[in-house]
This record gives structure tokens, sequence and C-alpha cells, in this order.
């Protein structure tokens, strides 16, 4: 972060004296003093800045942009120091605490996730799970950042006092300036020092094997159950090469309760000897053991029930647990299960091939890898073109009988969507008379909120000014996450506030969105932006190049 905030405010500096500069030439003191002349006609002052305005502005919002994340970094810093040291705590377990530990998916919400989204995953869960898994935890991390971060700026009355320019416009700003301070948005990786092996983690396999799996597992993870079948078919394959290393990463952080209680008692068992039979006992269950269920299965495998009661009753089970929570955080690691085959990670319940490959690698480093055989080409079979019938009061562009129709599933949260938009307007526009544009909405699950921007939307459609709010959505993408943001680019696009305000909030365009969707997906729709040209589907936001040729291919056979 420090490093995006240097480079934020070198930016800051430079773009800074660069509007300095400009000003001082065209500002406004002195505005008849005459700046050029050529042809006996003078150029002033006051006229340089008029034609010279429109490019300030980029400037002047990238100003003032660089400033405000300086001033929301340096804000951020204040209450979060302020706060670890009133709690008595470090930054890093504040974060874990408020924020980390408020972003954990369970099984049970992937699956709930895949279910209600099942049209767009053509693929079964076990696959996509990892992808659910990030989007879902994203979200939550985004969500539960802010709301705490808003209950600091709060509590420690936070005040901001630099103005933000007349002329703002979100997302217009000069490309190396863009690139200065935008800060990175991947996923932060863990880190690559080698992962030791505490004295209180449980392994099994050959103690000097040359290569260590280290698992974060959560027992309540169904793919870590998942998993433990196939790092024990790995073991078996490698039974000198390789040791598995069991690190507790319970998903629910709370002491004595859930995931956490369960790992406390494999704790317990450890403490007896038992830890891998208490492990594979766990998961041998048909659901995610009660407490109930701790107590039978440490009965079954014959331990010392009064040591065992005592350790689970008096918390002696919960030290390890923590600090293989703490290098968890450090790592940021995030889901379950989470796999170190020495430095190299695997991320999800994979297959066994996959772990044998990565094994393989790492035992044979100067081995080229096996070269991936090609994947047949499947029978051509040609795809009907999609006729769609119920296109009737959707927002259209163009002649109502142009030979060619472009039907676009969009949502306005997508920034492929958003890339794609000048492409189709250069169509329509290099093909005059011979294409129509016709709207379709696809808000895509995990763009919170997009649901409530194609509701808004279709209100701009109502007063005849779909496209006018179309526009001014993407030229903010993304940010129309609220309706006070959804209703001032209403009034941006020339709305009537009143009756923009009263249609979205009677929720009267829900059902309409939902068939919309509905309508996607029995057309084959899998993502955004979904382009379908005479009913062919053409995906992605691909360059003008293949639209161009799409077109004219269907106006030679029109």
């Amino acid at each position: 972060m420090r490093k995006y905030f240097l480079l934020g405010v070198l930016a800051g500096v430079a773009v800074s004296l660069l509007l300095t500069l400009i000003l001082q030439a065209v500002g406004p003191a002195s505005k008849g003093e005459v700046m050029a002349e050529a042809a006996g006609e003078k150029l002033t002052r006051r006229a340089l800045r008029q034609m010279a305005g429109p490019e300030l502005i980029p400037v002047e919002n990238d100003r003032y942009r660089i400033l405000r994340k300086a001033v929301d970094d340096w804000v951020r810093n204040k209450i979060l120091e302020k706060e670890a040291k009133e709690k008595g705590v470090s930054r890093e377990k504040l974060y874990q605490h408020e924020i980390w530990n408020r972003a954990q998916v369970s099984y049970d919400e992937i699956q709930e996730h895949y279910q209600k989204n099942r049209e767009l995953y053509d693929a079964p869960l076990e696959t996509v799970s990892p992808l659910i898994a990030k989007e879902l935890r994203n979200k939550k991390y985004a969500q539960a950042k802010k709301e705490y971060l808003a209950r600091l700026r709060k509590k420690y009355g936070v005040r901001v006092f630099l103005k933000k320019p007349k002329s703002y416009v979100p997302g217009l700003a000069l490309p190396s300036a863009r690139k200065a301070v935008t800060p990175e948005t991947r996923e932060p990786r863990a880190k690559t020092v080698p992962l030791s092996v505490p004295g209180h983690s449980p392994s099994r396999g050959g103690e000097a094997a040359p290569v260590t799996m280290t698992e974060f597992a959560d027992f309540h993870c169904g793919f870590c159950k998942k998993v433990s079948a196939t790092l024990e078919a790995v073991l078996k394959s490698y039974p000198e090469k390789v040791r598995l290393v069991f690190r507790h990463h319970p998903l629910s952080n709370t002491p004595g309760q859930g995931s956490y209680l369960t790992h406390e008692a494999s704790v317990c068992a450890h403490e007896q000897g038992k830890f891998w039979e208490y492990h594979d006992g766990i998961f041998s269950l048909s659901g995610f053991p009660q407490e109930a269920d701790l107590y039978t299965l440490a009965g079954k495998l014959g331990l010392d029930e009064k040591k065992f009661e005592d350790c689970l009753k008096n918390g002696r089970g919960r030290p390890p647990i923590e600090k293989d929570l703490q290098e968890g955080v450090e790592r940021k690691i995030q889901g379950t299960p989470m796999i170190y085959i020495n430095q190299a990670e695997v991320a999800g319940a994979y297959p066994l091939e996959h772990f044998k490959e990565v094994i393989e690698g790492v035992l044979n480093p100067e081995q080229p890898p096996k070269p991936q055989p090609s994947p047949q080409p499947e029978a051509a079979e040609k795809k009907a073109p999609v006729i769609f019938k119920d296109l009737k009061g959707r927002p259209t562009l163009g002649p109502r009988d142009a030979p060619v129709t472009l039907v676009e599933f969009s949502d306005f949260h997508c920034p492929f969507c958003q890339r794609v938009t000048p492409t189709l307007e250069q169509i329509m526009k290099n093909f005059p008379g011979k294409v129509k544009r016709v709207w379709r909405h696809y808000p895509l699950s995990f763009h919170a909120g997009a649901d409530r921007t194609h509701e808004a939307s279709e209100c701009a459609h109502e007063q005849g000014k779909f496209w006018e709010y179309h526009d001014k959505l993407f030229l903010a993408p993304g940010q129309a996450g609220d309706d006070a943001t959804r209703i001032r680019l209403a009034e941006e696009a020339g709305l009537d506030k009143k009756k923009f305000e009263k249609c979205l909030a009677g929720g009267k365009y829900k059902d309409l969105i939902q068939k919309e969707i509905k309508a996607g997906n029995e057309a084959g729709v899998r993502g955004t932006p979904a382009i379908f040209v005479n009913g062919s589907l053409v995906s992605g936001a691909q360059p003008y190049e293949n639209f161009e040729s799409a077109v004219r291919n269907e106006l030679t056979r029109s």
C-alpha cells in the first residue's frame, strides 16, 4: 500500500505542477493579455482558456483524485492506528478480527450460490467452486472493510475539507496518472517464504521427505472433506517422498463454537496421539459434527474421555489453532482447503492428477513438463440462429426494418460491457440504416446492486431516455451502487426526478429484469456481454473486426 501511496503522491505532484503551469498560462488573471499573434490576429488569455478548457478537465480530475486518495490513505492509517492502540492489538490482528473474519465463505454459501445461478455455470460444482468462493469472498471482504472503516470514521470524527472540482467526471483521467495511482486489484497473494512445520502440527508420511504438503483446512468444509481422500492417495503414491502436515483454519473463528470447537477437539485427540484417527473419523461422518458427536467419536477411538473432556472444557486446544490462524492471515488465506506443496499453491479440491503433476515438478525441477495432449476438435455442430420473439418494447437504436439486428445481453456493472459499447456504436455509424441494436438486461448475480441499476434504466426508458441514461451509467462503471447515485445520473440525463424516484421506489420492473435473465439463459447466454448478430452469438468484448465481419456476412446473405 505504501508503494501505491508514494506513487500517488509523486503522480499528484507531477500533475499538480502541470496544472499550475497550464493555469498560469491560461488562468483568469489578465484575461485580455495576448498569448500569440498570427495573420494579424491575436489570441488572448481568455480565448486560449476557452479553447483548452475541455482538455483541462481530466487534469483537474486527476489532481483531485490523487489528492483525495492521499487524504483517504492518511485518514485510514490514523484511525486504524488509533483503534489498534485503544484495543491493545496490532493492525494485523485488528484486520483479522474485524474484516478478514467476516469475509469467510462457507461450503453452504457456495452451494446456495451455485444452485441459484446454475444457468451461469456450465460445469459441475466442484469445478467452479474456487471461482464462486473467490467472488463471494471478495464481495464480503469489500463490504466488511467499507462498513468497518465507516464506523471508525464516525467514531473518530473524520472530516474532509478537500473540495471536488465542479467539472469532475467520474472515470475521466489522464492515462499516465491513471496508471500511476490505480492500486493493484488482484487478490492478495500468499507470501512466497517457505512454510515451517510447527511442533504442534500433526503430520504423516516420510519425516525426511523432500516434498511437504502443508494443508490449511476446516473440518466443516465440504471441499476439505473431499480433498482429504485425494491427499491420502497422494501419500500412498509417494510413500517416502511426501509428508502431509495439517494446519488449522476454521472458517468460524469463535472459540468453543462451530468448526472452531471441532478443531479444538482434534487438538485434544492429538494430545493423546490420535489426531489422524480423529481427523479421519470427523470426515467419515455424514454431516458436520455437533458437540455431542465430538465426545462420541473420542469414545469410539478409545481416548481417555476424562482427559479429552478436561482438554476441551478448559480450551487447551486453542493456542495451536490461534497460531495456525495467524499464519493463515499473514498468508492472506481466505478459503479452504489451501495446500502448499513446498512453496507451490494448490487452492481447492483438485483431482489427484493435478497434485501428482505439481509434485513431479517439485521432485524433478530440471525435467520439462510433459506436453499436454491437444484437445480434439468436436464434430462441427452448426448451431441454428436464435430467434428472438420478445423484442417488443426493448430499447432499440436504428431502423425497425434493418437487415441486421444486434441483440445485446449486457450488465451495467460489467467492465467488459463498457469496453464493447464504443465498438457497437462504431458498427452503427459505419453501417447507417443497415443495423438495428436492441438492448437486453442480463445483470450478473455477483455484481452487487446490478439488478437495481437495470431496474433504474427501465425507469429511464419509461421516460424515453434509456440510451441517455445508458451512456451515463457507462461513464461511471460500477459506481451506481446506490439509489442516490442512480437518481443523480438520472437528473444528469435530463429525466424527471420525481417520476424516476417513484418508479424506482415502487420496484415495478423487478419481474421484467428476471424475465430478461431467463430469456438470456434460454438463448445460451453464460456471461456478458453476449451479442447476437441476426441470432448468431458473438460472445465477449471482441475486437471491432469480428463484429464487422459478422455484420458483413449477414448483409451478403440478405
